[in-house]
């Protein structure tokens, strides 16, 4: 019985962050309260206190849950590369598109990020992640530099705006303009030319 209550509980959480998603992503997180999310998951206010204190743990577990794919490819950012740094940048980029183009929830994740700029709760953690990948973006750029990979009229730093600022731009303009599924056979042509970019001619 122990077992099953708390396969019952976890089976709620879940249900509840699955809820939160959609309204989060569909209403905004401000409108949306989690009396409201409790209405929509068919559960009691004391069900959805009892899993989460407050919005921002609900976000926190949210952005923990969802983002962990995405982490898994940016732990490529992270370390030293052995062959060509744009490669893996490469890599990264078309990973960041396919994520995007088949993952409803990583989707709605995007749709929620592109509010923080208008919500507290979600401004300081989005430019912590920032602040995180533009590091590890420059990590990366300046081992592409040292092994001549990098194209020698663009500083790190713009490399990196240069490389943050596509993938944002591209993704928010898809989502903006209705999730087209093209993206999905796009991915790997919009992530070389973004890398061709950036990339030093051949002598």
């Amino acid at each position: 019985m122990a077992r099953r209550t708390k396969e019952e509980a976890e089976e709620t959480r879940q249900l509840l962050m699955k809820t939160a998603l959609r309204l989060f992503s569909d209403q905004g997180i401000q409108t949306t309260t989690l009396a409201a999310v409790a209405k929509e998951a068919g559960v009691t206010r004391g069900a959805i206190y009892w899993h989460f204190k407050d919005k921002a743990e609900m976000l926190e577990a949210l952005w923990d849950k969802i983002m962990q794919p995405m982490e898994l490819v940016y732990e490529k950012l992270r370390g030293d590369v052995s062959g060509d740094p744009l490669l893996v940048l490469e890599q990264i980029a078309e990973s960041f598109f396919l994520l995007a183009a088949s993952n409803e929830d990583f989707q709605q994740v995007l749709k929620i990020t592109m509010q923080s700029q208008s919500d507290p709760l979600l401004a300081e953690r989005c430019q912590q992640l920032c602040r995180e990948e533009m590091e590890s973006l420059s990590n990366l750029m300046t081992q592409a530099r040292d092994k001549g990979f990098l194209r020698t009229d663009l500083s790190i730093k713009a490399a990196s705006l240069t490389y943050y600022g596509f993938i944002e731009g591209v993704a928010g303009n898809w989502l903006n303009s209705g999730c087209d599924p093209l993206l999905m056979e796009e991915a790997r042509p919009i992530a070389r030319v973004l890398i061709q970019g950036l990339r030093k001619p051949a002598d």
